[in-house]
Parts: C-alpha cells; structure tokens; sequence
C-alpha cells in the first residue's frame, strides 16, 4: 500500500466518506443493479466499505484479499449457476475490486476484466462516486450479457441493494 492510500484509510472521515452514499444515491445502485440483471443470468452484487481496516492494513492484506473474504462472507458465490459477480469498492482511495465467480469467469476472459477496470478506474478520476459506480455496473452487465445471456427466467439469489461493510 502507498502513503497516500495508507494515510486516507487512516485518517479520512467515515462521515466525509458517506456523503457520496445519500438514500436516493444507493436507491439508484439498487435499480440499476436490477436493470442490469434483466438482460444477463449474473448475479451482480456492489459492497463497499469506507476504510480497510487497521488489522488489515498490519496484516498486509490488499483490497483483492479484502474483497475475496467479503465475496465469501456476504455468499456472492452461492448462487446456482455460480454466476455471483462483486463489485467493491473502498471509498478512501477509490480502490475497487471486481470479482467473478467460477460460472462467469469461465466465459470471460481475464483481460476483458482486467480492461473493464481500467476503465472504471477512470470513471473514478472523471465523475463522482456515484456515477462511476452506475457505469461501472453498466460496463459489466454489458459484458457479462454477451457471455451469459438470459437463457431462461431466472430468480434473483441474491439481494440488489448496495451492501455496507463496516
């Protein structure tokens, strides 16, 4: 972890953090998470958390070790088809993680992850919080609709409201 990153998960405000999170804010998460599940059979999942934590930090852990214990906390992978997909995000350094259960990541290539991070690395530096979030989501449904197609009706295993990590 850098100094910068380290100094923000150390220091920044929580109440700073979560003003990016209003109820109409994470209203819109929710709907669009809905939206974007219509059109493929993923099961796509956003948690974010506002700092790692202290014990994290002395531990080494970086946020894809952080997110990978969260995917499994939370039950993204639990789903039928192994379609669960988390997308995390820690607000104090802006640093996200995007992991894809075995389902989906046999479908989509690594680089196709690697290339939709980059850019919703960017939509983190160009637009707020939120509205990188949103087309982030609408990034991965995009590609995730190509390689899993709404095949039949399925049911939604696995909640669409955003989920805070404390």
């Amino acid at each position: 972890m850098d100094m910068k990153s380290l100094l923000l998960n150390l220091f920044l405000p929580e109440r700073v953090l979560l003003r990016h999170f209003t109820k109409e804010n994470l209203q819109a998460i929710e709907s669009k998470i809905s939206e974007c599940e219509k059109n493929n059979s993923a099961q796509i999942v956003f948690a974010y958390q506002t700092h790692l934590k202290l014990i994290d930090i002395v531990k080494g852990k970086t946020p894809r070790d952080v997110a990978r214990r969260q995917f499994r906390k939370i039950g993204v992978w639990d789903t039928a088809s192994r379609s669960g997909i988390l997308f995390y995000l820690i607000l104090a350094d802006k640093q996200f993680e995007i992991i894809a259960d075995t389902g989906v990541a046999k479908v989509i290539p690594q680089e196709k992850w690697d290339d939709m991070a980059l850019n919703i690395s960017e939509f983190l530096k160009c637009y707020s919080v939120n509205e990188a979030i949103l087309k982030g989501l609408d990034l991965i449904a995009e590609q995730v609709g190509a390689a899993l197609p709404v095949s039949q009706k399925i049911k939604n295993e696995l909640a669409d409201g955003p989920i805070k990590i404390s």
